[in-house]
């Protein structure tokens, strides 16, 4: 993994960590070759928290759709 790619899930976790949803949301948007498939080759992803653990994980091709199914419309 690239360094860059490390420090962004560390900075991301440290959003989820704070609750900053906003830096969360600037950053929810993920790329990658294997999602070529997808007309944008990007996926947003919607983490679902319970009593501090990750229940659910939600994915989305539309980064509206994401941001309103995380309440941050």
């Amino acid at each position: 993994m690239k360094r860059h790619n490390i420090e962004f899930l560390w900075a991301w976790f440290d959003a989820l960590r704070r609750r900053d949803t906003e830096a969360m949301a600037a950053a929810l948007g993920v790329r990658a070759p294997d999602l070529g498939e997808i007309d944008s080759g990007e996926m947003y992803n919607v983490f679902t928290i319970e009593e501090e653990k990750i229940t659910r994980i939600e994915d989305y091709l539309r980064r509206d759709e994401a941001l309103a199914a995380a309440g941050l419309t």
